[in-house]
Formats: structure tokens, C-alpha cells, sequence
């Protein structure tokens, strides 16, 4: 089937279900146009829609993105989608959308005011629903955790006492259920513009200090089949067989006889899939890396974090920095010699100082011709429930604070002092010049076109939005 007959959505009517995965007023790093043209895929709420497909419902999954609230609401106004019978799901994917649920439910509310709104986003509601009532006045419900389990019983007003897992019916379920297949990408609006996603497994478990997954376990690997199978399906909606793809995993681990089953299904197949994934920078050997080439990973995310032996240990990434750092050495190499292109994930951490930082800006030089690009960025503070005040000591442990004591209560997140050398504002300086430092203009747009950017974009209308920019806010060396 041809894409175009996907779009737009067809006509609503009360029986759909309006899903909605919450924009950004501002964005997370410094806003300048091109931060407009990134797109996040909520697969995780595309997922649920997936889920209620298959239970007979109709769901229509929107993206806020960057779009004003106002006129995003009065658009499903006027396509009818606000006249649905069922409540209304929004998904906050982060802290920094809250500010845009607030105003989208309080419109939302002002032209139906008989429509019930619930909330999730796992990494946001965490277990705190009287936080976010007060953040979104006009929520109805708040849903913690994942909802797989609960999705259907969500959309009926009656059965929500009896969920769990909600600030109506907090009784706690901590398990973590399978990884999501078979998403249905017809489901989501303007869905021929985003880059697919695939989820591959589920948690990480390797402690690290900074990070929410760090105490979930790291779930099996999805089935080679039934991955196969996944994408086999969303070629056919796409109706192209080269679409690239991200292979969502917190950390992506896979064995040896994975890789070879997935190689042999794609074979077998004849996909010529590209795609992308993210791993710790001491996870995979060179020889996981050449045959993960063969199997098409085109694209490594590489978590790096710091190559400062203290920060490793501060951060409680490693307890062996050597032995870290060589692993990381190795994995890049091994990326360059195979066609594999790096980004690798640098980490300002609390209790970085100038002796720390040039630690990590000398690895970088080192490893200079085997990576294409570095993403740099001061830690920011997001409010998590009550594991919040545990980890705010614990970055005061390094010399730390935050900016303002009252932004994690205010906003959801808080920006922070690294140390008594490194104030917010030279963290974030520094952080840029990283990036500037290790990629150029085309290098910025092959590895966001790869999977954020809309499929559509070109290098020359990616240039011609550069030109209006100034140079000091660009995470990249401006070259023609």
C-alpha cells in the first residue's frame, strides 16, 4: 500500500481514542530552529495504541513536538477528535513537556469540559500523582509506571478503582513487562516522517548513578523471529524496503548467537535494513561490532559519559576505569574499521573541574578519526519521586548544587553547578565547544537525519536553515 494513503488519519468520530504525546515549549538544549525539526517518537504510547488496535478500539496517536498548544488543540477541534467518548491519554515523555501538558489540558478543558483527561509517562509520574495534579490542574487520572497492563481498563472511568498503579488506586505493580512488538504504524499522524523504532529489550541494571534505569534488570533480547517478523510489517506500511530504523534498548547488549540469528533472518528475508542503536562505551567487543556490521547497524550510540578516571568512579559508571576505558578505545576502532559511524555521549558530571573535563576533551583528540560526532551536556536534575532527595545528597557528596533550590518542585528538573570551578553556566560553554569541536555541519546532519530529523529533509534546506543561525549557539562547526 502506498504511504499517501495513510494521510492523513481518516475522519474521527467518537470511537476513536485520542492519544497524545506531549510537546516542548522549550527544548532541553539551546533553542534555535534546528531544535524545531527534531522528531521524538513516543514508541512507548504508539505501543499502547498498538495495544488497543488488536482490543477492537480505534486509537489515533499525535505528536505535540514544538507546535504551540493552542493551535495543536484547536486542530483536533476541528477534526473532531475531541469529541470522543473515551478519556483522553497524554503521554509526558519528559520534565521539560510538562509546561506544554499544562496549557494543552487547560485548552483542552476550556472547549470540553465534560472530557476526562489521564496522564502518564513513567519517567515523569514516577510515584508521585499529587506532584503532577498540581503540576496539571485538569488531569483526571495519573497512571505511574508502564500501562501496558492496564490500557484498556484506563479508557473506562468505572473500572479505574480497581487498576493499580494510579493516584486513584495506588497499589504498586513493579513489574516490567515484555517489550513491546508489532507496533502498528498507521496509527500515528504524519507517522511516513518519523524514523521507526523497534524495541529490542527492556532495562540495563549497571548502576550507574545518574541513571533511572540503573537498578532495572536487563531483560532478555527480543526473539530474532519475532523482531524480523516487526519489521516485516512496518516495510509494508511504509511500503519501502530501505527505511532506516532505531533498535530502542537502554542498553543494547546482544550475544553473539543473537546477532547471527538476526543476520540469518534478514538474509533469509532480504531486508537491507540501516540501523541505529545505543550502548554503554565498554558493552561490545570488536568482534560483536563486525558482525553487528554485517547485520546492518550502520549508526552507535556510544555512552562514553567521561573519560576522567574520577568522574567514571563519581558517576558509578565503572569501578575499573582502566579497564573501561580500553574496552572504549576498542569499540570505536572496531565501529571505524567496519563502517559503523560513532556519536559518542559525553556527560558533565558533578564534581567536574578543569582537570577532569580535559581529561575527557584528550581522549576525544586521541580517538579523533574513528568517531564522526560528540553529543555534550551538563547533568541536569529531574524530580523522580522520592528517589530525588537520595540522589540530590549524593551529588552534593561531589561539591554540586542546584541552581535554584525550588526548580525541581517548580519545573520537574533543575540545572546545576558542577563544582566550585564549573559553575551552570561554563558547564554548558564547555559542553558546546566539545561538540564544536568534533563535528562539522554535514557530520551533525548525517547523524541526525539518520533518526530524528523527518525523512524528508535534505542537506541543502538543512544548510539553508543554518545560515540564520549564529555560530555560538550551534553544536557544530558551521562549514560549507
Amino acid at each position: 500500500m502506498h504511504p499517501d494513503e495513510y494521510l492523513p488519519l481518516s475522519a474521527a468520530s467518537k470511537g476513536s481514542v485520542l492519544m497524545i504525546s506531549a510537546g516542548m515549549i522549550r527544548p532541553k538544549k539551546a533553542h534555535n530552529p534546528l531544535t524545531e525539526l527534531n522528531l521524538y517518537l513516543n514508541y512507548g504510547l504508539l505501543g499502547l495504541a498498538t495495544i488497543l488496535k488488536r482490543k477492537n478500539y480505534n486509537p489515533v496517536v499525535f505528536h505535540g513536538h514544538f507546535k504551540n498548544p493552542e493551535s495543536f488543540v484547536r486542530d483536533l477541534e476541528r477534526d473532531g477528535y475531541l469529541e470522543t467518548e473515551f478519556p483522553i491519554l497524554l503521554s509526558i515523555p519528559s520534565s521539560y513537556a510538562i509546561e506544554w501538558a499544562r496549557f494543552a489540558c487547560r485548552i483542552i478543558k476550556q472547549r470540553r469540559p465534560d472530557a476526562s483527561i489521564v496522564v502518564g509517562g513513567r519517567w515523569v509520574t514516577a510515584d508521585d500523582g499529587a506532584w503532577i495534579r498540581h503540576q496539571i490542574p485538569d488531569v483526571d487520572l495519573v497512571v505511574f509506571g508502564t500501562a501496558e497492563h492496564c490500557i484498556e481498563e484506563v479508557l473506562h472511568k468505572l473500572m479505574w478503582h480497581q487498576i493499580g498503579n494510579t493516584d486513584i488506586a495506588p497499589v504498586m505493580n513493579t513489574t516490567i513487562p515484555d517489550v513491546l512488538s508489532q507496533l502498528d504504524y498507521s496509527l500515528l499522524d504524519q507517522f511516513f516522517d518519523f524514523t521507526p523504532s523497534f524495541e529490542v529489550s527492556r532495562g540495563c541494571g549497571r548502576g550507574c548513578g545518574f541513571c533511572a534505569e540503573g537498578k532495572v534488570p536487563l531483560s532478555l533480547m527480543k526473539d530474532a523471529s519475532v523482531l524480523a517478523d516487526e519489521i516485516e510489517a512496518c516495510l509494508s506500511i511504509y511500503g519501502q524496503t530501505d527505511i532506516r530504523a532505531y533498535f530502542e534498548a537502554s542498553l543494547f547488549n546482544p550475544s553473539l548467537d543473537w546477532i547471527s540469528a538476526i543476520t540469518k533472518q534478514f538474509m533469509n528475508r532480504q531486508f537491507s535494513l540501516q540501523w541505529r542503536a545505543e550502548s554503554r562505551a565498554d558493552a561490545l567487543s570488536p568482534r560483536h561490532i563486525e558482525l553487528l556490521a554485517k547485520a546492518g547497524l550502520k549508526v552507535l550510540d556510544v555512552g562514553l559519559e567521561s573519560a576522567s578516571p574520577q568522574q567514571l568512579l563519581n558517576m558509578q559508571k565503572t569501578t575499573n576505569p582502566a579497564i573501561y576505558l580500553r574496552r572504549a578505545s576498542k569499540l570505536v576502532r572496531a565501529c571505524h574499521e567496519n563502517g559503523i559511524l560513532t556519536k559518542v555521549n559525553v556527560l558533565l558530571y558533578p564534581g567536574e573541574t578543569k582537570a577532569t573535563l580535559m581529561e575527557t576533551e584528550s581522549w576525544l583528540e586521541q580517538h579523533r578519526e574513528y568517531i564522526k560526532g560528540v553529543s555534550a551536556g551538563p547533568m541536569i536534575m529531574f524530580r523522580y519521586g522520592i528517589a530525588s532527595l537520595e540522589f540530590l545528597r549524593h551529588i552534593e557528596n561531589h561539591g554540586a548544587r542546584v541552581v535554584s533550590d525550588s526548580d525541581l518542585d517548580t519545573h520537574g528538573f533543575a540545572d546545576i553547578h558542577l563544582s566550585d570551578e564549573f559553575s551552570h553556566q561554563d558547564s554548558l560553554s564547555a559542553a558546546n565547544n566539545i561538540a564544536k569541536n568534533h563535528m562539522s555541519t554535514k557530520d551533525y546532519f548525517d547523524l541526525k537525519s539518520f533518526s530524528y530529523f523527518s525523512r524528508g529533509l535534505t542537506f541543502e534546506s538543512f544548510q539553508a536553515i543554518t545560515l540564520g543561525i549564529h555560530d555560538d549557539s550551534l553544536p557544530f562547526k558551521k562549514t560549507t
